[in-house]
């Protein structure tokens, strides 16, 4: 956790200091869970070697990097890093999902800092994010939109028909407005990898 919002920082500052970067800034999304991997190093003694991990741990956390583009974030953390730590880190949950190849639903958060850091806009944010979360997953799809609706504002400055979780959360809720699903959970399946 403290390596993402070390990097966040960083990069701020190399965006902001550096001319060729202020033109074309670096941007970068960052998935992380947290479980057991298998650590090992591929390739011959008198050849190159390339160290990777592997195992469901690193696969969830490569799905959440991707679908941080999905839902307008530079991050998400499952559940099993950053509930743990919800008295140190600020964090809003994004959504409970099902990833790709597996079938219990996960949820994922995005980190926003350390809980005394925050701003109160970002303190709001959260907690009225939180009660749009509870409407729209009780199938509450009117209550969720009025909610949806009023967090936009509060969410990071991007550009008019740029995505953030709020505008994500709109269209989805007039889309099950429209096809009222029969069983729903409240859980998303995350399609791509």
């Amino acid at each position: 956790i403290r390596a993402t919002l070390r990097m966040r920082k960083d990069i701020a500052v190399m965006n902001i200091e550096s001319p060729l970067l202020a033109k074309d800034p670096i941007h970068i999304r960052v998935g992380v869970n947290t479980g057991e991997v298998i650590l090992c190093d591929l390739g011959a003694s008198d050849a190159r070697i390339d160290l990777t991990i592997i195992g469901d741990t690193v696969n969830v956390a490569s799905r959440f990097e991707a679908a941080g583009k999905q839902y307008g974030v530079d991050n998400l953390f499952s559940e099993h890093t950053i509930e743990p730590l919800l008295d140190k880190y600020a964090a809003r949950l994004i959504d409970r999902v099902k990833v790709k190849g597996k079938h219990k639903p996960l949820g994922c958060y995005e980190l926003f800092g350390e809980k005394d850091k925050v701003s109160p806009r970002e303190d709001q944010l959260i907690e009225e994010v939180s009660r749009g979360l509870e409407a729209y997953r009780s199938g509450q799809f009117e209550q969720a939109l009025a909610i949806f609706e009023s967090t936009d504002p509060l969410e990071k400055v991007v550009p008019e028909g740029a995505l953030n979780p709020s505008r994500l959360y709109r269209e989805r809720c007039r889309q099950l407005l429209e096809h009222r699903p029969q069983d729903w959970d409240g859980v998303w399946t995350l399609t791509s990898k």
